[in-house]
């Protein structure tokens, strides 16, 4: 259920910086409302996912996801122009965030993450 939660709140922080164009600064009233709505639906769900999946996990992907997709969002919906470069970027925050699920420690493999292995890494 984390998993599906955490797509929940990337799917929010693409609609929620997207819809800030409409805003205008926080200067128009609908918008401004519909647009803090989306921001705390995300955070809900973004607080929901990390109950479960690890913030060195859960956050990067979030972000990295919401990125993205705001990218994409905008040229699509704004016709945004993006180089070269800048999808290049994109796909490689993409495979990043698909690296950080695939290369997760297994539950018998010692992880560098943690307190304890850090501590026995400079004990020796």
């Amino acid at each position: 259920m984390a998993w599906i939660y955490l797509m929940i709140a990337v799917g929010c922080e693409i609609i929620w910086a997207i819809s800030l164009k409409a805003t205008a600064g926080y200067s128009e009233l609908w918008p401004s409302v519909f647009n803090a709505s989306v921001l705390t639906i995300n955070i809900y769900f973004l607080s929901r996912a990390v109950k479960t999946l690890p913030v060195a996990v859960a956050y990067p992907i979030w972000t990295g996801l919401g990125g993205a997709g705001v990218a994409i969002a905008a040229v699509v919906f704004f016709h945004e122009s993006l180089g070269i470069w800048q999808i290049i970027c994109i796909l490689a925050i993409i495979l990043g965030v698909i690296g950080l699920e695939i290369g997760k420690p297994k539950e018998n493999e010692e992880s560098l993450g943690s307190v304890e292995s850090l501590g026995s890494l400079e004990n020796g």
